[in-house]
């Protein structure tokens, strides 16, 4: 008797199942402030007021990031809980695209369903806010979906859309990171290039970048008259450039260790291959899947270093090798089976516990011997972590004391309200400006980390406002821990010219850093 199987529909709304459930997990849960947190709110609020990037906040990076998080500012409003929604959106819209990226290759149904909850635990589920690199990184899987598209939907009438839709994905993952964007550019060209061997047509290379150059020109040029150039130019001074060479041989030679070892069994897979070159070569579908097991291994290695904050969000290529290995070794096994399937996705999970069993381990609050969560997250002086009680800070929590620091706030009586009051928010809680109805300020830039988000020509700047006495209320936020986090020459302007009038704790986990409340005197 013939043992029952899962067929390919079942194995998707499976596969569906498991993407939702894993996407939509942390819209349940209070979730502790996390660091730089309020650099997507920022840009997203700034945004959906109608500010102008670069014409009135200055930003080392394009607006692509902000896109999704302003889309549900709009439609739920500007509160955090609303970057939890959008971030629920991009990790199934990610998910969706690299399950699409394997049916396109030719990966089995059953395979691609332990792929994707290996994409899920060991990416995915690590972004429950969102953030550049995760977002220009999912950009750039649309555009290779797409790229995939027009080589192997030959027969589509829409093939040229497919290239088109390419490329302004590409672009905008350029226009949320520039070094995922240019390796996007690349990579993708890489496929068509490739592709030329086989269909012998040049066109689609001309298309392809055309388009893409097409796309920035059109978005760029309205905004190079504000200073575009300097913005977005990582190498000007006094900021490092992270192409060097010693960092590559540090991230290569002295950890990336799983990379290392996807590399080795890579190698003996294709040897074996190579052993047939014409009937490798003929395999058009294996010829891309192993070009783009290349690329993303490559493209983590120098990812790793160009954007190697937060850390351990380099994770993508797991689960594209894991795919490349159950695909071409031959196992002799038959996956969709009812015994089997259950026992397969158990032992996925088991592999990727550790990284899904932190976060729920906080969230359910489980703990060997101990309660943990956000109560246990005391710092000296700061108390527990508790709910702010504000509609913008949604379900997040904070040190206890930055609570009463930030209620305290929202009590005083500045002479002036709402959009008359002027604030130069220096300082994470950021979401101040929409519990007190003021306009973040123009032309300053979104945040201002020290040779990251602002420079000498704009600490210059903000210090002969504040001379000025331009500001009624100034919060600046000091991290011991980082040098230079915002400006120290700030802080000592502030000192003389305004009035100290309270300190609390900020929100972050090293316990060390608190916001000063500065008032006219």
């Amino acid at each position: 008797m013939l043992e029952s199987r899962f067929t390919e529909r079942q194995l998707f709304f499976i596969e569906f199942f498991f993407i939702i459930a894993f996407s939509i997990f942390p819209l349940f849960f209070t979730l502790p402030f996390r660091d730089n947190l309020y650099l997507t709110w920022e840009g997203s609020y700034r945004l959906y007021l109608g500010q102008v990037p670069f014409k009135d906040f200055g930003m080392p990076l394009g607006f692509g990031f902000f896109i999704f998080p302003t889309i549900f500012f709009k439609i739920f409003g500007p509160f955090l809980s609303s970057l939890l929604k959008a971030q629920f959106l991009i990790n199934v819209l990610s998910l969706l695209s690299f399950r699409t990226i394997l049916k396109t290759l030719g990966v089995k149904p059953a395979v691609i369903l332990f792929s994707t909850l290996v994409f899920c635990f060991s990416y995915t589920f690590i972004f429950f806010w969102p953030w550049y690199n995760n977002t220009a990184f999912v950009f750039e899987l649309f555009a290779i979906q797409f790229i995939l598209h027009y080589i192997f939907q030959e027969k589509s009438k829409f093939r040229i859309g497919y290239l088109v839709f390419a490329s302004i994905f590409t672009f905008l993952s350029f226009f949320t990171k520039q070094d995922y964007g240019g390796l996007a550019f690349f990579f993708c060209l890489a496929l068509i290039i490739l592709d030329l061997f086989y269909e012998r047509k040049i066109v689609p290379i001309f298309i392809y970048v055309g388009t893409t150059f097409l796309t920035g020109f059109i978005v760029i040029k309205p905004f190079l008259k504000y200073g575009f150039g300097y913005w977005f130019n990582y190498g000007q001074p006094p900021h490092q450039s992270r192409l060097k060479a010693i960092n590559f041989l540090n991230s290569l030679l002295g950890e990336s260790n799983w990379e290392k070892f996807y590399i080795v069994i890579f190698i003996i897979i294709i040897l074996y291959k190579l052993k047939d070159v014409s009937a490798f070569l003929k395999d058009k579908k294996a010829v891309f899947f192993t070009l783009i097991i290349i690329g993303i291994i490559a493209e983590t290695l120098i990812t790793k270093v160009t954007s190697r904050l937060p850390s351990d969000t380099t994770t993508y290529f797991h689960a594209f090798a894991f795919a490349f290995f159950l695909t071409n070794i031959n196992l002799n096994i038959a996956f969709e089976k009812a015994t089997v399937l259950p026992i397969f996705i158990l032992f996925v999970f088991l592999w990727w516990s550790a990284m899904f069993w932190k976060y729920a381990g906080r969230m359910l609050k489980i703990s060997e011997g101990n309660v943990v969560g956000v109560k246990d997250e005391k710092k000296v002086d700061s108390g527990p972590w508790v709910l702010t009680g504000l509609k913008s800070f949604g379900k997040v929590s904070m040190p206890e004391k930055t609570v009463e620091g930030l209620h305290k706030i929202l009590k005083m009586d500045f002479g002036k309200k709402g959009r008359d009051l002027k604030v130069l928010n220096m300082s994470e809680l950021t979401p101040l400006s929409y519990e007190l109805k003021y306009t973040p300020v123009t032309n300053l830039p979104l945040w201002y980390h020290l040779n990251i988000g602002m420079f000498d020509k704009q600490v210059n700047e903000v210090n002969q406002r504040i001379l000025n006495n331009e500001f009624d209320l100034i919060l600046f936020e000091e991290v011991p821990s980082l040098d230079n986090f915002y400006p120290e020459k700030t802080r000592d302007i502030l000192r003389i010219k305004y009035k100290l009038i309270d300190t609390f704790p900020s929100p972050r986990k090293e316990g060390d850093s608190f916001i000063e409340v500065y008032q006219k005197n």
